[in-house]
């Protein structure tokens, strides 16, 4: 069982947590100029911190207690950055379980959506722990994707692509949670 996340990381590739009972929780702040995750889809701040060969940047840490079954991904901007609201890259990782028959049939459909969407790289990787079998990992986020779905993707899928006030009132409601382990 997962008992510790230790995230690390410079940039603005992020480490997330995804859970059934919170669905997706952002472990890593970007490092940029915008640090509002929704508002830096808009606004591509200007990245503040990078890995690079003279040595010049920090490494970040943040590390959280985890019980119960769990997903953990790192993921590059390429495949959170090209979707117009963190809900739907939630979405995206839930729409894709949720069809998917098998861990291999699941990354597949997952390369394939971030790609579809992406302006630039799209590498992720993600572990799994205390689900015992992809069909109870699948199973165990099918009510939260349905709530997911109901209460923001349908709504998002009505909008008009220019209508960023609904959307960002949207993200205020789901930011909470989503935020919860960065301080909201």
């Amino acid at each position: 069982k997962l008992r510790q996340v230790t995230a690390m990381w410079a940039g603005d590739s992020r480490v997330y947590l995804l859970t059934p009972a919170l669905g997706l929780c952002q472990l890593t702040r970007d490092h940029c100029t915008q640090p509002d995750p929704m508002e830096n889809l808009y606004d591509d701040g200007i990245l503040t911190n990078v890995l690079s060969a003279d040595g010049n940047y920090h490494l970040a840490f943040n590390q959280l207690p985890v019980t119960g079954p769990a997903v953990v991904l790192a993921a590059t901007d390429g495949c959170f950055g090209y979707v117009s609201t963190p809900m739907e890259f939630e979405g995206l990782l839930l729409s894709t379980l949720d069809q998917a028959d098998s861990a291999a049939g699941w990354e597949t459909s997952l390369a394939q959506a971030t790609g579809a969407v992406s302006g630039d790289d799209h590498t992720m990787v993600l572990a799994a722990f205390g689900f015992g079998s992809f069909t109870a990992l699948r199973e165990a986020f099918h009510s939260h994707y349905a709530q997911l779905y109901q209460q923001y993707l349908e709504p998002l899928s009505r909008l008009a692509p220019d209508d960023r006030a609904a959307r960002r009132a949207m993200w205020q409601e789901y930011a909470g949670n989503y935020l919860q382990f960065l301080g909201g």
